[in-house]
């Protein structure tokens, strides 16, 4: 009898398991039409008749199917989806009332798309094994780009005839055909004699050829050939890039050449403005130039630069422009983290993407890797690209939403950027509500309040409600519906509180299909204290960005100690005066 308790234990061990599952399979959420059901009323009831209690059950029929008596129905828009379940359930002559499900084909899902392009296995910023990357195969499961989206590379030129890139080179339809390309006339009437595939802003020329490799680098990333089983593959297989050089053969230009480049980009129908460059002042004629493709309803992606600067403290342009069409790209690594050079900024660096040890193209049919946030800058112009290419009717702000309100946020880059986060491309394409551009709090003393609280918010469909979650020192959840103040931008507040309270919240959006989607959530606190960190006395008085070697360690260590004794020397001296 001793194996009997045995026996039972692994019996009732077995029936535990197998309710478990079961229990599990019933609890698993079917996919259904929002809004809709099928009822199946019992004979005898007249078509209008049928309409008059289904109306009074909050119902509309859409179609009624005579052969089976099914009425397929709307819930109405002022009654709740339960609440006409709950009148169904009440109703004698009502059999059943089920959603409308939603039914899928039973082919198992295949690996992510994949190109044969033979050095894809090296593009580690667009799929590698730790995830660092940006997630394109998941991306191209739902588009690979399309030549009807025009991205203009404003750099050093292109090499046209790459043959990785030939194929995506846009030629300008109003100065190509029928011996247009070298008549010598300005066929489009645009101001550019012959600019069928791009303009040389330097020598005033119809060939934008690149005699420095930059801006051939940059091209590859964007859109490289897929499928092609040519080298590399772009973040686009497929998409136009319009060649713009102002960029001479050693990397450098003018202001007087940069203007007119963005201005034949914008007035051409340029989607996307890709910018791996920066330097100078503020320029007001610049800013000028930019939001002038803004009008054009272009978006302008910036490199952040490359000097391990904090953009907040220190201007980087045309980064930090502070015009609403203008991304602002710092790089990552490997490794998820901020390249050891990229510049950075809390509130003026808007994202971060792969910008280390990038292979793409290299003039003539050859390839090589760069690091810079110039690599990085073009893996965004290509997702913008790509989402244009799903969602053609977008304006920029809605694909600058989407860009921001999809990033994967790591620790690396809170803090150090607007998002907090690196590009992911495969949910910028989301169904889901998208939510980006919330007011950050930051600690304060303000008791009175209310603290207002903004967000910009996209959806493929059309969104129901916007709701501000926000909870007080760790309480329950509380929320506020936020008001539409206009185009994709919705407004909330909540009210005042007492010192020491601490804040946590969020922005969650409902789409008409009953999809939601929410930003990350904030926290901040009432208080008088000083905020931590910007040097003494919250953090070391010196750090350097990324410092990995022996010597910068040193370097970082030996740094500081001359720090706090200095700060020790000062305090005596005060002390002895």
């Amino acid at each position: 009898m001793r194996g009997f308790p045995v026996f039972l234990s692994c019996l009732i061990g077995l029936i535990f398991c197998i309710s478990s599952q079961a229990y599990a399979q019933q609890t698993v959420q079917a996919e259904a039409v929002p809004g809709e059901l099928i009822v199946k009323y019992r004979p005898g009831f007249g078509i209008a008749q049928m309409e008059n209690r289904l109306s009074s059950h909050g119902l509309e029929i859409i179609h009624y199917y005579p052969q089976v008596n099914l009425y397929h129905c709307k819930v109405k828009p002022d009654v709740s989806i339960e609440a006409a379940v709950q009148n169904c359930e009440n109703d004698p002559d009502i059999i059943y009332a089920e959603p409308n499900y939603i039914y899928h084909t039973m082919t198992r899902q295949g690996p992510t798309v994949t190109p044969n392009d033979p050095r894809f296995d090296r593009l580690w910023g667009l799929n590698n094994g730790n995830d660092a990357d940006i997630d394109a195969p998941e991306a191209w499961e739902v588009t690979t780009g399309s030549r009807d989206i025009l991205v203009a590379i404003i750099d050093t030129g292109v090499d046209y005839d790459h043959e990785d890139l030939k194929d995506n080179i846009w030629h300008n339809p109003g100065e190509t055909g029928d011996g247009k390309e070298t008549n010598g006339v300005d066929d489009d009437g645009n101001g550019y004699v012959d600019d069928w595939r791009g303009w040389n802003f330097i020598l005033k020329s119809n060939d934008p050829w690149d005699d420095n490799g930059h801006g051939t680098h940059v091209a590859g990333t964007v859109g490289a050939v897929g499928n092609n089983g040519k080298g590399v593959v772009g973040v686009n297989w497929q998409v136009s890039l319009m060649p713009l050089k102002f960029l001479d053969r050693n990397g450098s230009g003018t202001l007087a050449d940069a203007i007119p480049a963005i201005i034949y980009a914008a007035d051409m129908g340029a989607h996307v403005l890709s910018n791996s460059w920066g330097g100078g002042g503020f320029s007001q004629a610049l800013k000028d130039a930019i939001e002038y493709a803004r009008g054009k309803g272009a978006l302008f992606v910036a490199a952040a630069g490359n000097e391990s600067n904090d953009n907040d403290r220190s201007a980087n342009y045309p980064s930090n422009y502070e015009v609403d069409n203008v991304v602002a790209v710092a790089a990552s690594d490997q490794g998820d983290r901020l390249a050891n050079f990229s510049n950075y900024g809390e509130t003026t660096v808007d994202l971060a993407a792969p910008g280390v040890n990038i292979l793409s193209t290299k003039p003539r049919d050859q390839y090589q890797s760069l690091n810079g946030t110039s690599m990085a800058t073009p893996h965004v112009s290509g997702v913008a690209a790509l989402i244009w290419a799903k969602y053609p009717n977008l304006t920029y702000r809605q694909v600058f939403i989407r860009l921001m309100g999809s990033v994967d946020r790591k620790s690396a880059f809170i803090g150090r950027t607007v998002t907090g986060g690196r590009l992911n491309a495969a949910k910028a394409l989301s169904t889901n509500p998208l939510v980006g551009f919330v007011t950050q709090w930051k600690n304060t003393p303000d008791t009175s309040g209310p603290y207002q609280i903004t967000a910009e918010v996209t959806d493929d469909g059309s969104i129901a409600t916007v709701k501000l979650v926000y909870s007080l020192n760790g309480g329950s959840s509380q929320s506020v519906t936020m008001q539409n103040v206009g185009t994709d931008t919705y407004s909330g507040s909540i009210p005042g509180q007492p010192l020491e309270t601490n804040i946590a919240y969020y922005v969650e959006a409902t789409d008409d299909a009953g999809n939601t989607g929410r930003s990350h959530t904030v926290n901040f606190r009432i208080t008088t204290e000083p905020s931590d960190g910007n040097g003494c006395c919250g953090a070391l008085g010196f750090s350097f960005n990324g410092a990995e070697s022996v010597l910068e360690k040193g370097m970082l260590a030996a740094l500081n100690v001359a720090f706090l004794m200095g700060l020790v020397w000062l305090v005596g001296r005060r002390r002895r005066k």
